[in-house]
């Protein structure tokens, strides 16, 4: 589910840009420079070969995904966790709890983007505790420190759902809406590990496999690099529990894995390089040029706008942007005004966009039909799903949206409905009430037939 820390960013980007697909790629661009700065400083040791390598790496996994990996939640997620892990490591230099109370800041950030990010509060701790295991009083200051500073934004996004009056239906979500989703979204865990063999977690994970028998000098490393190599190799532990975790193979839920990927794979390369073996140094060489063949597999075909295995590059996405706005030019032509209700139904296929754009009214709390489809629930929904259908479809008929917009990629048009229920009954809504105005092959337009 959406957690108020992806929402403030995306507020923020609209107070500071505007409605601009610019701006959003702005914002996109600021945190991927976030997320490079911080593992470049946490590379810093390993020297410029490794921060290089890394910068490329990162970047060009995160641009090959193309317009669908722009601003998505693990992606702002890892931004947070990168500084925060840089901060850590920059407390046991200087300015200890100072820098431990900062990176806990910024885990708290990721952690209201997605709750998973606890998972790497967790790893904070247990790497605090190893740093600091011969003095205890240190320890247990700067677990303190580290602890208050996760706990501020949390608290302040609850501060500011209870402003807004929404702390009954967040917790309703939390409580009763979330574990059904997760039942009824989740993929095999055969699926999801075929999955992340098919991006270049996969591939990187071939090469830590074949690197094994020349990191001799990194497993017995004993100086300050020893906390960054257990805390990057611990990270790829983590991140792997956060993508099993969340239960679905969407790509961007990969995001942490390239990122601890993309800095450990620098790390070996490091290592590699500066053996006195020179069979070893080529073989370091022969790594670095393969895995830029292979990013070039993944890039080359984004920028040419074909598919790749992160970015199954889909016309319809391209060509979104002109659809709304054709959408938008419509109904302002039909004389809509500003906050008149309009309903979308899109399967997440840019119909909120619609609304931005229009600044629309919804007519019920419900702004897409995601909350009953993307699901895929086969026969009866469980009572408390059925309660949310009932309140929006009665909601439907008693605050009828003047226009209603039927996306052709939806699962009610393509009878993809989860069950045959809903699917009637909105049928029924749309033919007794409305009239179609608009239609091309992706979308229809309806009109109440009172105006």
């Amino acid at each position: 589910m959406n957690m108020p820390g992806t929402y403030w960013i995306h507020m923020a980007t609209l107070q500071l840009f505007g409605e601009s697909n610019l701006g959003f790629r702005i914002v996109d661009l600021l945190f991927l420079c976030i997320t490079l700065f911080a593992g470049g400083k946490i590379l810093k040791p390993f020297g410029i070969t490794s921060i290089l390598l890394f910068v490329i790496s990162f970047a060009s996994i995160h641009l090959s995904g193309g317009e669908v990996a722009m601003g998505e939640r693990d992606f702002f997620m890892i931004a947070c966790i990168s500084v925060s892990i840089w901060l850590f490591l920059n407390a046991q230099k200087k300015f200890y709890f100072l820098n431990l109370f900062l990176s806990g800041i910024f885990l708290g950030y990721a952690t209201g983007i997605k709750p998973t990010g606890i998972l790497f509060f967790i790893l904070l701790c247990g790497a605090l505790f190893l740093s600091q295991k011969d003095d205890h009083k240190k320890m247990l200051k700067g677990t303190l420190f580290i602890t208050i500073g996760y706990l501020f934004f949390p608290a302040l996004f609850v501060l500011w759902i209870v402003d807004k009056g929404g702390l009954s239906s967040f917790l309703d979500m939390l409580i009763h809406y979330l574990p059904i989703f997760n039942k009824g979204a989740k993929n095999s865990i055969f699926t999801l590990i075929s999955t992340i063999w098919r991006t270049p977690v996969g591939i990187l994970l071939v090469f830590f496999i074949l690197s094994i028998p020349f990191l001799k000098e990194l497993i017995h490393d004993n100086s300050k690099k020893r906390i960054i190599n257990l805390l990057i190799l611990s990270g790829i532990l983590f991140s792997l529990m956060h993508y099993l975790v969340q239960g679905t193979d969407f790509y961007y839920h990969l995001y942490p894995l390239y990122f601890f990927s993309s800095v450990f794979l620098s790390i070996i390369i490091y290592y590699l390089l500066r053996s006195d073996d020179k069979r070893i140094k080529l073989f370091g060489f022969l790594m670095i040029i393969s895995w830029m063949c292979i990013l070039d597999l993944f890039t080359i075909p984004t920028i040419v706008k074909k598919a790749n295995p992160i970015n199954q590059y889909d016309r319809q996405v391209a060509e979104q942007p002109a659809m709304i706005q054709e959408i938008v030019d419509k109904l302002k032509k039909d004389s809509i005004h500003e906050h008149e209700k309009v309903q979308v139904f899109d399967e997440l296929g840019g119909g909120p966009n619609v609304l931005l754009e229009l600044h629309a009214d919804i007519p019920t709390r419900f702004l897409q039909e995601v909350h009953f489809t993307e699901m895929e629930w086969k026969g009866v929904f469980p009572p408390y799903l059925q309660s949310l259908w009932d309140e929006f479809i009665f909601g439907l008929y008693a605050h009828k949206p003047r226009y209603t917009v039927m996306f052709k990629s939806s699962y009610f048009y393509l009878n993809k409905a989860s069950n045959e229920g809903e699917k009637i009954e909105l049928n029924h809504f749309i033919k007794e009430y409305y009239r179609p105005i608009a239609e091309t092959e992706k979308y229809i337009i309806y009109k109440v037939k009172d105006f």
